[in-house]
C-alpha cells in the first residue's frame, strides 16, 4: 500500500512539472500537432530502456485493437491539451481536467466492476464540484474555447485509462510505455511539414 502511495504521489509531482512546462511551450506559437508528436517521440526514446526490463507484448489481436483505440483517443488527449494552454491559464485546465478522475472512476465501476467506498465516491463528486465552481464565472456559467478544448481532452483521456487498464492485463507495463509513446507520436508525426517545425521545437 505504502509503494502504490510513493509510485502515485511520484507520478503527480511528474505530471504538475510537466504542466508547467507545456503551458511555457504552449506559448511558443507553435502547432498543438507538434507538441504532441515531439513530445511522445521524445517520451519514447527516454523509455527506450524500459524495452529491456520484462519485455512483454500481447499477441492477442483484440488487445492490439483496444491499443489502437486507446492511442488514437490519448493523442487527441494530448492535442486538445495543448490547445487548451494556449488559450487559458495552466490552473484552470488542471483542475477542469481532474474530470478525467471522475469519468475514468464511474467508468471503472461500470465496465470493469470495481468497488467503490462511500469515501471515494464523495471524493469523486468534490472533484466534479470543485471543476465545475472554476467553470463558473460570475454566477453564470461560461464555456470558452479553452474550457472546451480542456472538456475535450477530459472526455478523450477518460476511456484511455479504462482500456490501459485491460491493456496492461497481457502487456507488460515498461515495454507499454514505450509502445504507447512511440504510437502516439506517429498518430501527428506524418503531417507535412512537421519534421521542420519538431526541430524548430527543439531549438527553442
Amino acid at each position: 500500500m505504502l509503494s502504490t502511495f510513493l509510485i502515485l504521489s511520484a507520478a503527480g509531482l511528474s505530471k504538475g512539472f510537466s504542466v508547467i512546462i507545456n503551458k511555457t511551450l504552449s506559448a511558443k506559437g507553435f502547432r498543438a500537432t507538434t507538441y504532441t508528436a515531439a513530445i511522445q517521440l521524445l517520451s519514447a526514446i527516454v523509455a527506450t530502456p524500459l524495452l529491456f526490463i520484462d519485455f512483454h507484448i500481447t499477441t492477442n489481436p483484440i488487445y492490439w485493437l483496444l491499443i489502437a483505440i486507446s492511442v488514437v483517443a490519448y493523442a487527441f488527449t494530448v492535442y486538445f491539451t495543448f490547445k487548451a494552454y494556449k488559450l487559458e491559464d495552466a490552473s484552470t485546465v488542471v483542475i477542469i481536467q481532474r474530470l478525467t478522475v471522475v469519468l475514468a472512476s464511474l467508468g471503472a465501476i461500470v465496465v470493469l466492476h470495481e468497488p467503490y467506498s462511500t469515501k471515494s465516491l464523495l471524493g469523486l463528486l468534490l472533484v466534479f464540484l470543485g471543476s465545475l465552481v472554476v467553470s463558473v464565472r460570475k454566477m453564470k456559467l461560461t464555456l470558452s474555447l479553452g474550457l472546451i478544448f480542456a472538456l475535450l481532452s477530459t472526455v478523450m483521456g477518460a476511456p484511455t485509462m479504462i482500456l490501459d487498464k485491460i491493456i496492461l492485463q497481457d502487456f507488460s507495463p515498461f515495454t507499454y510505455v514505450f509502445i504507447n509513446n512511440l504510437l502516439v507520436g506517429l498518430v501527428f508525426a506524418l503531417r507535412k511539414g512537421l519534421p521542420t517545425e519538431t526541430k524548430l521545437l527543439m531549438k527553442k
